[in-house]
């Protein structure tokens, strides 16, 4: 009886297990079924060169031939199309039969909580001798579309530039000039040699100049691009242009590495009556526009440049809120209008903080930044304000004095008809410049150390300053109502190798608390470069990019400390 009580009770406890067992293989099935694992809703599907296995798209094992994506009739809403929601993954070497061809053609947008994403598998690589003008990847009027190098996705000429079999017009991702696209995320990708131009190559100077990594040209709102690697770009690494009658909005470029371009950043309303505001720059490294040095001047080499050139042509573009923070420029940068350029047209709400000015070495036919290193400069500027930069020039000998005006921090209104309205510069560190000039509608300049300043042209001495064409000494600069708060012309920042500020700096607490400016997009302005907080309160603040107090992260490779 006992033995068959048992035997019972193993028959329950079976019959048990057996449900549960159920009960998980039900549950299991419906999460794959709601996942949309290959058959529901949000597609994954595979592509590589050639078709590969059963040529289903189900794995990089099983991929269409990238033809499948440039076919109309692949797109659409189905399981096995390409839609909003849909995941094309990238599998391998895709590699162009000929020059001046383009390799992804997009024929749809995503949907604002579905976008198109085109991701690259571990290794793969778009490559050509030359892509063509319309790109790598044409995004084709599309939006809601994401672009994502996943590990170490690869968009790369092989033959374009100088002295290469190819001299031709070339982007690595091109977004058409047709409409306004809108809602593009380009993130985590390497893009190339683009143009491998030579300085003072001049038959190829026309080539060099139209050719970009990423150029998104009419483009609308929310324009996110972060993360990828950028190198021999030809004209600019990323070139985002506004059009129409429409304010684009949101446009964010941030931790991206850029070199070899003439301009890294350009940032445009592209036609008349455009306009754009609400832009974040922020914590990118550039270097290196020494391919662009040529004797003819051709090039003006801006590292970050913001224009709405239309305005200069009786139209109304324009741009506004730009902020330009926490970015590393270094290594050869010469030749240059400016640093940061702001041209034609900029309203309101325009700042530039916590940044770091390091250039190695500079053109010596050139000024270092004729313009300015920060440069609000021809037509109608209105507001920019400069805060807590460091600007060193300690081993850029054409900064110290072997071009005229070569390191001067800022000039406004140069060959322009007007002036800004207003300029701030408080907080900076400026070091081993030849001469400084600022200028401005009016002008604000205070809590600043002003370190191993040379004479200016036509002055000589200790006549370090100009206004106009008026020269001072440090104490007649003073004496205009200019950097009444800051230390003595002997002020050592003590800077160290990464610009950190060194024991006994002049710099440790000599700034204007600017605690009242840190809201909304300016948040960012009250934690220095590292991210570290800033005093609240009527604390004095350290002037430069860093705070003294901060653990200091090497600079490793170029990159930017964190």
């Amino acid at each position: 009886m006992r033995k068959a009580m048992a035997d019972l009770t193993l028959s329950v406890e079976a019959i048990g297990m057996a449900k549960h067992c159920i009960y998980v293989v039900a549950i299991v099935a419906l999460l794959v079924s709601c996942s949309g694992y290959r058959t529901a809703l949000a597609n994954d599907i595979y592509m590589a060169q050639s078709a590969t296995g059963g040529a289903n798209g189900a794995d990089c094992n099983d991929a269409y031939d990238y033809d499948f994506f440039n076919a109309a009739r692949n797109w659409g809403s189905g399981a096995n199309e390409i839609g909003p929601g849909t995941t094309v993954h990238l599998c391998g070497t895709f590699t162009a039969s000929s020059p001046n061809t383009t390799a992804l053609t997009f024929r749809g947008s995503g949907a604002s909580s579905s976008p198109i994403t085109v991701l690259f598998e571990p290794g793969a690589v778009l490559s050509s001798p030359a892509w063509a003008a319309t790109g790598a990847i044409n995004l084709n009027r599309q939006s809601y579309v994401i672009v994502d190098g996943g590990k170490n996705g690869r968009i790369q000429n092989t033959a374009n530039g100088s002295g290469l079999a190819n001299q031709q017009v070339s982007n690595g991702i091109y977004g058409s000039n047709n409409s306004m696209v809108h809602d593009i995320t380009i993130r985590h990708l390497n893009v190339s040699n683009i143009y491998q131009y030579v300085a003072d190559s001049l038959p190829d100077e026309g080539a060099a100049r139209a050719s970009q990594a990423i150029e998104l040209y009419s483009s609308g709102s929310n324009i996110i691009i972060y993360g990828n690697t950028l190198s021999k770009c030809g004209q600019a690494c990323i070139d985002i242009s506004a059009a129409g009658s429409n304010n684009a909005t949101n446009w964010q470029v941030y931790s991206n590495t850029l070199s070899g371009a003439t301009w890294f950043i350009d940032l445009s309303a592209g036609a008349l009556n455009a306009t754009f505001s609400n832009v974040l720059v922020y914590d990118n490294d550039l270097s290196d526009n020494s391919p662009f040095w040529n004797t003819d001047n051709h090039f003006h080499c801006d590292p970050i440049f913001v224009r709405a050139p239309g305005g200069g042509q009786g139209g109304s573009s324009s741009y506004s809120n730009v902020l330009i923070y926490n970015n590393y420029f270094h290594g050869p940068l010469g030749n240059m209008s400016g640093m940061i350029f702001f041209s034609y047209n900029g309203g309101g709400g325009n700042y530039v903080f916590n940044n770091i000015f390091q250039p190695s070495s500079t053109y010596t036919l050139r000024p270092c930044a004729g313009d300015g290193w920060v440069a609000p400069n021809y037509n109608n500027v209105a507001y920019v304000g400069v805060y807590n930069n460091t600007f060193d020039s300690s081993a850029a000998s054409a900064c110290q004095g072997s071009a005229p005006w070569g390191g001067r921090v800022t000039a406004l209104g140069g060959g322009g008809t007007s002036w800004p309205d207003t300029m701030v510069w408080e907080n900076n560190i400026e070091t081993y410049m030849f001469g400084t000039e600022l200028k401005s509608g009016t002008l604000t300049s205070d809590y600043n150390i002003w370190f191993g300043i040379t004479s200016v042209r036509n002055g000589g001495g200790s006549l370090a300053f100009k206004i106009g064409r008026n020269y001072y000494t440090y104490s007649n600069w003073k004496a205009q109502g200019y950097d009444a708060h800051s230390p003595g012309p002997g002020a050592d920042p003590k800077l160290d190798a990464t610009d950190h500020l060194g024991k006994g700096s002049a710099a440790v607490a000599a700034g204007i608390n600017l605690s009242s400016l840190c809201a909304g997009s300016l948040v960012p302005l009250c934690a220095d470069k590292a991210g570290n907080p800033r005093p609240g309160g009527s604390t004095h603040w350290d002037l430069g990019a860093y705070n003294s107090a901060n653990p200091r992260t090497p600079m490793k490779h170029g990159a930017v400390a964190h």
